[in-house]
């Protein structure tokens, strides 16, 4: 293996080992949002590259860099909702992150949570279920249970 080959090699590797931290709480979260009928939508960014039966090659464009793993809408019952909660046509919008423990914001995703949060939106970083879960439980019985 050249000393190219071997850098390719250690970069795909750490990418691998972070998303495989990351796709714990990504799978806990999907759970629990399935379970409290909040509809969410799973954001992906980057590109997804393949090959079509070894003949030809494809690209998915994914989201801008920086977007967060999910979008959640659900019912507002209640008005007014509580202060910091960014509501459109009597729905709560809310973007949560997923990170590990140890996991850190890129730039890209710091400069998004800045974005929605000077628009009014409200932006959760989450390293458990049970954040999210913690979070809709202190804001509010708006949650179509």
């Amino acid at each position: 293996m050249t000393d190219r080959e071997l850098v390719k090699w250690r970069a795909e590797r750490r990418r691998a080992e972070k998303e495989a931290r990351e796709a714990g709480p990504k799978k806990e979260i999907i759970e629990l949002l399935e379970k409290m009928s909040i509809r969410f939508f799973r954001l992906q960014s980057g590109d997804i590259l393949g090959r079509a039966g070894g003949r030809g090659k494809w690209r998915v464009k994914g989201n801008k860099a920086g977007t967060p793993d999910f979008l959640c809408m659900f019912n507002w019952d209640d008005f007014p909702p509580p202060k910091g909660v960014f509501y459109h046509q009597g729905r709560v919008i809310l973007w949560i992150e997923c990170k590990s423990p140890s996991g850190k914001q890129s730039k890209e995703q710091v400069e998004f949570q800045k974005d929605a949060e000077s628009r009014g939106e409200t932006y959760l970083l989450a390293r458990s279920a049970q954040e999210v879960d913690h979070w809709i439980l202190t804001n509010g019985d708006y949650v179509n249970r």
